[in-house]
């Protein structure tokens, strides 16, 4: 008896010890992954200290504020981008996630030095709301010590064009920068006259493009067009068509723009895709751009061709090919990160044409919440933000497909990672339509209470209320 008590001590002695152990080692890799964002920052290893900054945004979300500036230096994608803004705008920055980020900057750098002055500039900038003291500080480091993302700052906070090429000459992957180069240019050659010399703006465009080490989303790609051709991009929606759907005519001609021939791979892939898909809606062009793309980028990226198929046949409203062809792509094994925003947007064009009534067949929100759950399984790992945004839009697909119950489980999942009232909207519309009329009431307040400044948004829950409500 009494042996077996000891046995059970001992045992007991064992697991808290392995407790103790496993996260003294967990503390030791994260004071190493905080340490290296610090030392890569120190040495301009921006692309390493990006991937460690976001990676740490988890965590304390005032490193996203750090790892935007550094993914604007060190340009990967627009997308990249996208998801820091939007881990920005979804998280709650409060004084103690700024103490604490500034207690691991008092920790890992040299206060004083260059680089714990730009930090502290991003800080006194955005969070302080100090433009003089951010100012000042960039240009104590930048006397100091010349760097890429110090002339960059400057540029940001004094809208200083000669700092923004300062900070090109000095940055590995500038790719960013000089597209925002070029635009300002050019916007500033529209101010003066009604005409632009699109000749002078090709060459930049083209050496821009001729890089695939970093790649830019659609709108980014429609600036592209505006510049290329000297013309301002128009939309050019126009009578609807059988079922009242928008009609997407051809936008701009760009099969005879030469340059797009001497584009990299990606890029022209990316452009035409640009070209066909949301707010482009000219497949005519684009079909004929892809017989210039050599059969091997074509096969590399064998989804964005098929999905510029899709967007196609919507614009042709062939809806059994419009099925068939997510059918196709969903069969595809697509495992990059790559193809996530492409795919999530995909499926809110199948769930808008059957919500806004284009095309409101069960099999079209079918696809959209299986194009859904394709886009979760592609969001990025570390992203709870981009995880939530795809559950939210699952979650409304389902309520629109009566799918109630599935409806609800998604959402409260989504709330699970990310509190976002938009959820709330369609969990009191799900209740509701189950006949549950005390948590369809709990969700209808929440709502009332997140949106009560958002006339528009109170007035379509209304409209959706109307439906469902017993």
């Amino acid at each position: 008896m009494r042996d077996g008590i000891w046995v059970k001590a001992g045992l007991l002695t064992l697991v808290i010890l392995m407790t103790v152990c496993s996260s003294g080692i967990l503390t030791a890799a994260e004071e190493t992954s905080i340490r290296s964002l610090w030392e890569s920052l120190a040495g301009e290893d921006y692309q390493q200290a990006l991937q460690l900054s976001i990676e740490e945004g988890q965590k304390n979300p005032v490193y996203f504020l750090l790892a935007y500036y550094l993914a604007l230096v060190s340009f990967n994608s627009t997308h990249q981008i996208d998801q820091i803004n939007g881990e920005i705008s979804a998280a709650e920055i409060n004084s103690h996630a700024v103490a604490a980020f500034i207690n691991d900057m008092d920790q890992y750098l040299a206060k004083g030095s260059p680089s714990y002055k730009l930090v502290e500039a991003i800080i006194q900038f955005i969070e302080y709301q100090n433009p003089t003291a951010a100012t000042k500080l960039v240009a104590e480091a930048l006397r100091e010590k010349e760097t890429a993302l110090g002339y960059y700052l400057d540029f940001a906070f004094r809208e200083d064009l000669e700092s923004l090429q300062k900070a090109v000459r000095l940055a590995e992957r500038p790719g960013f920068m000089q597209e925002q180069l070029l635009f300002h240019r050019y916007n500033q050659e529209l101010d003066k006259a009604e005409e632009v010399n699109k000749e002078q703006f090709l060459s930049a465009i083209e050496e821009l493009l001729s890089n695939d080490a970093y790649y830019f989303d659609i709108k980014d790609y429609h600036n592209f067009i505006q510049v290329g051709l000297g013309e301002k991009y128009l939309s050019a929606v126009g009578p609807s068509g059988p079922n009242n759907e928008p009609f997407f005519g051809p936008l701009c001609a760009v099969t005879q723009w030469d340059s797009f021939k001497k584009f990299a791979p990606r890029h022209q892939i990316l452009f035409t895709f640009a070209v066909a898909g949301p707010g482009g809606q000219n497949i005519w062009d684009a079909e004929q751009l892809l017989s210039f793309i050599d059969e091997s980028t074509l096969a590399t990226y064998a989804p964005l061709v098929k999905m510029i198929n899709i967007y196609g046949n919507f614009h042709d409203y062939q809806y059994a090919e419009v099925y068939k062809g997510a059918d196709e792509l969903l069969a595809m094994a697509i495992t990059d990160p790559f193809y996530f925003v492409f795919i999530y947007d995909l499926a809110y064009e199948y769930e808008m044409f059957y919500f806004a009534g284009y095309y409101p067949e069960q099999k079209m929100i079918d696809r959209a919440v299986q194009l859904y759950d394709k886009a979760y399984a592609l969001a990025p790992a570390e992203s709870a933000f981009w995880k939530e945004c795809v559950l939210q839009g699952k979650g409304r697909s389902q309520f629109y497909a009566k799918r109630y119950q599935d409806s609800i489980d998604t959402l409260l999942l989504a709330l699970s990672l990310r509190d976002d009232p938009l959820c709330y909207i369609f969990l009191s519309l799900d209740y509701y339509a189950l006949g549950d009329q005390e948590n369809g009431a709990a969700w209808e307040a929440k709502v009332r209470a997140a949106f009560a400044g958002n006339k528009r948004v109170l007035r379509q829950f209304e409209e959706l209320l109307g439906d469902v409500k017993k």
